[in-house]
């Protein structure tokens, strides 16, 4: 870092990125360099992009990584696994969801394409501190809690790995409304997929209109491999480009 300052970028730097306690600016070549002096945070900005598209913490090694959220919400039923829990009405206690429930890899399966995102969400440094939650309308909550405890990726449980988790009937708003008091991570840096997209039971459109970048991952597949980098490349995307980020893509 340079040791000097610039007044045109020290206020937005403080608004628009993290570094909100008297950051430091360095500018070079190289772009605007950016330290959080209490965090100890380190961004970069592109000299060529617009002054608002800060892309989050660098990485050593480059000059500017993508954007990544804060916080990735993931729907259960036909997004993360198959069947739909409602689809289960050969098993005990139906009605009530009430145990033994399904058994994960018998009754129910882990989608392939969902098993790695969470794989690499696990296992990639990239991801060490983003937040992770799932926001389901299921009417078999108990049964999606029992999943959630017995499906494992890179030896922890969903359950581990969803530190917050909203399971209960009604429109998905309350569940993002939730989330964002719980986590305190704003709708513009929350990541979402899900299979419905509109209408009566859709819920990318619906969780789209707070802000929130919605995936839309449809049936059969649900959530694939393609569909997982394209979200996070258009949510880079129209995080860098200063977009909107509330749209189903």
């Amino acid at each position: 870092f340079f040791p000097h300052y610039s007044d045109q970028y020290t206020s937005l730097v403080a608004e628009r990125t993290e570094a909100r306690h008297d950051p430091l600016v360095a500018l070079d070549e190289g772009g605007c360099h950016v330290l959080d002096r209490e965090g100890g945070q380190r961004y970069v900005l592109d000299p060529d992009a617009p002054p608002y598209a800060f892309g989050g913490p660098a990485r050593d090694g480059e000059n500017e990584g993508p954007a990544r959220p804060k916080l990735i919400v993931f729907d259960l039923d036909q997004t993360l696994w198959v069947p739909e829990l409602y689809k289960l009405r050969r098993l005990p206690n139906y009605e009530s969801a009430g145990p033994p429930g399904p058994a994960a890899g018998a009754d129910v399966e882990l989608l392939p394409g969902a098993e790695a995102a969470l794989t690499e969400l696990v296992t990639d440094e990239a991801w060490r501190g983003v937040k992770l939650a799932v926001a389901s309308r299921t009417n078999k909550a108990p049964w999606a809690r029992s999943l959630l405890k017995q499906f494992e990726v890179a030896g922890r449980s969903l359950d581990d790995l969803f530190e917050f988790q909203e399971c209960y009937p009604g429109d998905k708003t309350q569940h993002f409304e939730s989330l964002r008091k719980r986590t305190g991570v704003d709708y513009a840096d929350m990541l979402f997929f899900d299979d419905a997209r509109d209408g009566r039971y859709g819920n990318c459109a619906i969780v789209a209109r707070l802000g929130v970048c919605s995936a839309h991952v449809p049936a059969p597949d649900g959530l694939t491999s393609d569909l997982w980098r394209h979200a996070l490349d258009e949510y880079s995307r129209r995080r860098l480009a200063g977009e909107p980020t509330g749209v189903v893509v």
